[in-house]
């Protein structure tokens, strides 16, 4: 398209008086403008690269995703360590949630968010197990990384659909 609008800026610079000729309106700085609207045109990525960022983007989601189901079943073990016999404990931590949290960011956000303000809340009994300070402090990491990543991703698709909207394209 911006090569076909290029072709047609240069038959019409050849043709200008022409035009002009017809309406005075193709006169002045018509052509300048005509090229820098293509100019302009040419800086905007395309779609595919629009959609291959946020793909990318999804990629680095799920890539945090993982991380987080990790550090919860790393986590398991020490929780059942600081209350065992106490599966009504263990659910307050999402052992019964998390099998549907595990698959959907929209879900394993807040999972992840409940998780850590149990492990907030529960620290010395935590500790008292051997799940370390540096841990729990991981269990933030964790859920702020993935928070920031889905941000960044959503962020992108909104902004696919501002881009490609554009009046000036």
């Amino acid at each position: 398209m911006l090569q076909e609008a290029g072709s047609t800026q240069s038959i019409f610079v050849d043709d200008q008086a022409v035009f002009e000729a017809f309406d005075v309106d193709y006169g002045g700085t018509y052509a300048t403008d005509f090229e820098t609207a293509i100019g302009t045109a040419a800086v905007f990525p395309t779609d595919e690269q629009i959609r291959d960022e946020i793909s990318d983007l999804g990629q680095l989601t799920e890539d945090e995703m993982e991380k987080c189901r990790e550090n919860f079943q790393d986590a398991k073990r020490f929780i059942k360590k600081a209350w065992p016999d106490r599966p009504k404990m263990w659910n307050r931590f999402g052992f019964d949630d998390y099998n549907d949290a595990r698959a959907s960011k929209h879900k394993l956000i807040p999972f992840m968010e409940r998780y850590l303000d149990l492990v907030n809340d529960f620290t010395a009994e935590l500790t008292a197990v051997n799940f370390t300070a540096a841990m729990q402090t991981e269990v933030g990491t964790r859920a702020n990384a993935l928070i920031s990543a889905s941000k960044t991703e959503k962020k992108k698709e909104k902004e696919r659909g501002d881009i490609t909207n554009k009046e000036s394209c």
